[in-house]
């Protein structure tokens, strides 16, 4: 259309001889154009018509047309056609925005046309907004993937996290709430990485956002897995030195009180001696710490090398490759943080309620072996 500058007038001119018969038409004007893309001058006789385009861009055959053989334009079998709008470096400019408005209607109306044209016309076409409108329908759709990946990654920490010893100790030896609190860590990590270059100004793509949380979820999973198991080395001996305070704790009060047995009922609270709150804070803390000691290093090394890693990523001169760079590289970097200060104390909290329910259940067996 463009060799006709876009006006069914000048597509309508023919030329005539002199008995007023057509010699010259628009599909002599296109071959015309079709090897000659860059004149200015016309195929018709008297007319003024050109081959530039009305911007005065040339069109070139191999372009605009296809389904052709050779240089048989004539027999062009699909056509492209190609709308310039005026744009705009500024995403937020006016312009801008009319151009996307222009393209929004665009696409409604082709759509609409190809639907009623469909058993003639098969129609392609795309407009600038196509790929971001795309993205968008897509992480639509995603949202329940994503949520139903969450979910499912929070019951597998949840239960493989645990070390069950038998049925009856099923409700002490979950840790829900630990494996909830990993999986919020990572989605903090995501948050807090995101809010740090909103705040700063680098512009995040919808890819970013989808991608981003399964890296960093992969990626902290591993290390919440990696601090638990190792925290689990140290159970047995720490087990065996609640015991023993707890024995020491019960024997040195039968002794002193021999009709303690007699004494035992529904008035004895069951609650650790206080003695035996601070043993368990303590051999808790010391777990902790030894924990960090082996793993901590290990852990360090791997977040730094991931980020170093990504933050060269963001050196290429790609716009989106860089955003993602620098948005996976944060993300990791908060999620260690995260993990050592957060989830650590969360691990912690979690060992000291384990230990607790351990002793007041070793309590109660001892009660029941000084009735009988």
């Amino acid at each position: 259309m463009e060799w006709f500058q876009s006006n069914q007038t000048t597509m309508d001119e023919v030329a005539r001889d002199m008995f007023d018969l057509i010699i010259a038409d628009y599909l002599d004007h296109l071959m015309f154009c079709a090897n000659a893309p860059m004149s200015v001058n016309s195929s018709l006789p008297n007319s003024e018509v050109s081959c530039l385009a009305s911007s005065g861009i040339p069109v070139q055959p191999t372009i605009a047309l296809g389904g052709f053989k050779g240089k048989n334009y004539n027999e062009s079998t699909c056509i492209v056609l190609t709308f310039l709008v005026n744009n705009n470096p500024d995403p937020r400019s006016p312009q801008v925005k009319k151009a996307e408005l222009w393209e929004s209607e665009y696409i409604r109306t082709v759509n609409e046309w190809a639907r009623n044209h469909s058993e003639t016309v098969i129609v392609s076409f795309q407009a600038e907004r196509s790929v971001e409108d795309e993205i968008n329908r897509q992480s639509d759709a995603d949202i329940l993937i994503v949520l139903i990946s969450y979910l499912v990654m929070f019951v597998y920490v949840s239960i493989f996290l645990a070390s069950y010893r038998s049925c009856r100790t099923l409700f002490v030896d979950l840790r829900i709430t630990l494996g909830l609190g990993g999986v919020l860590i990572v989605i903090l990590s995501v948050v807090s990485s995101v809010g740090m270059w909103s705040y700063v100004g680098t512009p995040a793509t919808l890819i970013i956002i989808e991608v981003i949380p399964f890296l960093v979820l992969a990626v902290g999973v591993d290390n919440i897995f990696i601090l638990v198991h190792d925290f689990e080395f140290d159970e047995q001996e720490a087990d065996q030195i609640l015991c023993s305070e707890e024995r020491r704790q019960n024997c040195a009060v039968g002794r002193s009180n021999p009709d303690w047995a007699s004494q035992v009922g529904d008035d004895v609270p069951l609650h650790p001696h206080p003695n035996l709150t601070q043993t368990i804070r303590a051999i808790v803390a010391a777990r902790v710490g030894r924990t960090l000691g082996r793993v901590g290093p290990s852990i360090l090394l791997t977040s730094v090398a991931e980020s170093v890693a990504f933050f060269c990523g963001s050196l290429t001169s790609m716009p989106a490759v860089r955003a993602f760079a620098l948005y996976a590289g944060v993300a990791i970097l908060f999620n260690f943080l995260l993990q050592i200060f957060a989830f650590v104390a969360l691990l912690t909290l979690d060992a000291r309620r384990r230990a607790v329910s351990m002793n007041i259940t070793y309590t109660i067996l001892l009660q029941i072996i000084f009735l009988h």
